[in-house]
């Protein structure tokens, strides 16, 4: 896959996390790709997870298409992209939540706190030093800054219709 366009996005991203200071007043940021469709609840069950995990850090919906996975670069067990992390969704999507890596799915709440102390977003993988999807990378920022509490609520469903 070709993540070039991660280097803008990820630009674009943190641009705006520090345009007016808004990172400085928020304790929260929920990240919504515009590529999706999802019904009203996955709004409740996203903000509401703290009530399940206090100590959570970043919560993903769950993006699918038809019957599949969508995300599937961005939802991995360990630093690489390989098909481990379809294979754990499989076993655990008829659970609730459950933890990941990383994750992004299209509907991301992450908490504000690990922004405020620097980090931002990037597309080289912090483990392998190469070009990666960059929600994969702000995960792995996440945990190498401590913020290790990172979960897809399986629950919360995003669907991808385009092609």
């Amino acid at each position: 896959r070709d993540w070039s366009s991660d280097v803008c996005s990820s630009d674009l991203r943190n641009k705006s996390l520090t345009a007016n200071n808004f990172i400085d007043i928020v304790d929260y940021l929920l990240i919504i790709d515009v590529d999706i469709d999802f019904d009203e609840d996955t709004f409740e069950k996203v903000l509401s997870f703290h009530n399940k995990q206090k100590n959570a850090h970043i919560v993903s919906a769950t993006s699918i298409r038809g019957e599949d996975l969508y995300d599937q670069w961005a939802t991995r067990v360990d630093s690489e992209y390989s098909e481990k992390g379809k294979e754990y969704y499989n076993k655990y999507k008829n659970f609730e939540y459950k933890k990941y890596y990383s994750v992004s799915n299209g509907f991301c709440l992450y908490s504000a706190e690990p922004f405020k102390k620097g980090i931002r977003f990037d597309y080289i993988n912090t483990v392998s030093g190469k070009s990666d999807c960059e929600m994969v990378v702000v995960c792995q920022k996440f945990r190498n800054a401590g913020y290790e509490n990172i979960f897809m609520l399986h629950s919360a469903k995003v669907y991808h219709n385009h092609n």
